[in-house]
């Protein structure tokens, strides 16, 4: 790009992403009214991913390698460390923007009057390893702003990442670099963990529309996910108890938990129906294209 700052940065994590990392990167290229460039940073990929982010010819496309497999919370703060944008994106490999979700959300940063305002979140669908959608995922029906400790302590209630994954949100480059870097040991909560730190530097803009899917995939892999997801988010409920710059009381953890585990049991049941189709769809299509894989978003 000749040394030209862009104003949004998507930064794409991905390690062995083959099958669906073609589709991302074409969603965020497909953007318009919004000056971006694309960062690919590949975690020592073995498949096919690396050519298929070479077969894009777009000067906005920047592909960097890690040497080894750093994992995935080191691999996302690589993203970090190399996005020259004022505005950030993290887009997991297995996802995909909608059209417009860019300039939706960059003008909502942009609008005078929103300096406060560190981090927009968008509602997600949630989609399965073909693209069928599942359910969409949102903060609520209202948008608006709300102050980061509110937002904070409304999601320690819920037990729940209601902010979104990385895909669904956009932050600013300035209030991340006050924040530091995404805590590789905070694991399958290691997105809501930033969010939270972030939300101590300015405020929460809710979108209520889906600007992005998320995929989910059955197989045992994410029936496991579920249970540790649990424990994590106690562990982070438990943190932002304990610490004070948080204002989050025992009653905000206590019911936080328990519907963290209740979340854990309908996840469980979602993936194990996953799986299902997944292994009828095989058995259907005896010579035809595998049914959903095992995400890879956590080693990405």
């Amino acid at each position: 790009m000749n040394g030209h700052t862009p104003h949004v940065s998507v930064c794409l994590p991905v390690f062995n992403g083959e099958r669906y990392v073609r589709a991302a990167i074409a969603s965020v290229l497909a953007q318009d009214g919004v000056d971006l460039e694309l960062v690919v940073v590949d975690n020592a990929s073995t498949d096919g991913t690396v050519a298929a982010v070479e077969g894009f010819d777009d000067e906005r496309l920047r592909l960097l390698r890690n040497h080894t497999n750093v994992g995935a919370g080191r691999n996302w703060n690589r993203c970090l460390t190399e996005a020259r944008g004022d505005l950030v994106k993290i887009l997991c490999a297995d996802d995909w923007l909608y059209p417009g979700a860019l300039a939706r959300q960059a003008a909502v940063l942009d609008a005078p009057g929103n300096e406060g305002v560190v981090l927009v979140a968008a509602a997600r669908d949630v989609v399965d390893g073909d693209g069928r959608r599942l359910l969409r995922r949102g903060w609520g029906p209202r948008e608006g702003r709300v102050s980061g400790g509110a937002a904070v302590r409304r999601v320690a209630r819920r037990g729940t990442n209601l902010i979104g994954e990385p895909s669904a949100t956009l932050f600013r480059r300035a209030a991340a670099l006050a924040c530091g870097e995404f805590q590789p040991e905070a694991t399958y909560v290691v997105d809501l963990d930033y969010w939270c730190r972030l939300l101590l530097h300015g405020d929460l803009y809710v979108i209520p529309e889906a600007l992005s899917a998320f995929r989910v995939s059955g197989g045992s892999w994410s029936v496991r996910v579920a249970r540790r997801q649990t424990a994590d988010m106690r562990a982070l409920l438990r943190g932002l108890h304990d610490d004070p710059c948080f204002d989050v009381s025992g009653l905000d953890v206590g019911l936080g938990s328990a519907t963290a585990a209740a979340n854990s049991r309908l996840r469980r049941l979602l993936y194990r129906g996953l799986a299902l189709r997944g292994r009828l769809a095989a058995r259907t299509l005896a010579a035809g294209p595998a049914g959903p894989g095992v995400s890879r978003r956590l080693e990405a």
